[in-house]
Formats: structure tokens, sequence, C-alpha cells
């Protein structure tokens, strides 16, 4: 919701239940998917889908309500990355409309696609992990 959609963290804390995560944990989870993301994937995913379809259009700009955030960058990159991805997506469900097209399939989708290159299938990484990677593969 905040990447895509441009919704502020007090617009998507009103939309989750009282029972679900509380606000930092929300912000954590958009600031390790901008690293993830952003910072680790964008490049490799990029370069795969214009290797296989290189007539591809690549992603327009970023929302704007990306730049109101500290790390505007890696939030634009990850918005990118998850553009790419949907490109990628499309492209294959045209070969096999079995695939469902839809939030959920996507995101296993993208962590299907991940282990098939041989990466860690994780989008959301945390700099303040040691396990973290800390540049990209």
């Amino acid at each position: 919701m905040y990447l895509l959609e441009g919704m502020g963290f007090g617009r998507i804390m009103a939309e989750i239940s009282s029972e679900g995560p509380g606000p930092e944990t929300v912000r954590e989870w958009v600031r390790s998917f901008g690293y993830g993301a952003g910072y680790l994937l964008l490049d490799v995913m990029r370069q795969f889908v214009m290797k296989l379809y290189p007539e591809s259009e690549g992603p327009g700009r970023a929302p704007l309500e990306l730049e109101r955030s500290s790390q505007a960058e890696e939030l634009k990159k990850s918005y990118h990355f998850w553009s790419w991805g949907e490109i990628l997506y499309a492209h294959h469900k045209a070969i096999d409309p079995k695939i469902v097209f839809s939030d959920e399939g996507y995101f296993g989708y993208l962590l299907h696609w991940l282990q098939r290159q041989q990466l860690t299938p994780r989008i959301f990484w945390s700099p303040k992990l040691k396990t973290t990677p800390s540049a990209p593969p």
C-alpha cells in the first residue's frame, strides 16, 4: 500500500485491524523491502527481463508520494523492481494462461523466480541484521 498506492503510514494503519502488526513493524517491512528489492535485486530483475524481452518498455516514474520517505531512493528502486517483475509475470502469463494474475499469485511468482535464479528467495532484508547482504548479488 505504501509503495504502490502511495498511502502514508497513518492511512495504512487505519486499514489494518487492531490485531495486526504495529506501526514500527510496518515501517520496518517498508524499509526492508526497500533495501532488498530496491538495492539488492533491482538490477538482477531488470537485466533478466531485458535479456528475455528486449522490446519491453521499462517502468515509468515512481509515484511522487515516495519522495516523502527518508529512504526515497531505495523505495523508488523497489517500485521499479516490482514493476519489472510485473512485466516478467505478464509475459509468462501470456505463455501460460493458467497463471493466476492476482496480488497473492504475483508475490509467490516473485519468490519462485528468485529461487530459480539461485538467489536467496527473499525480498525483505533488513540492513540491521548481520545475515543481510551488503552488496547486490
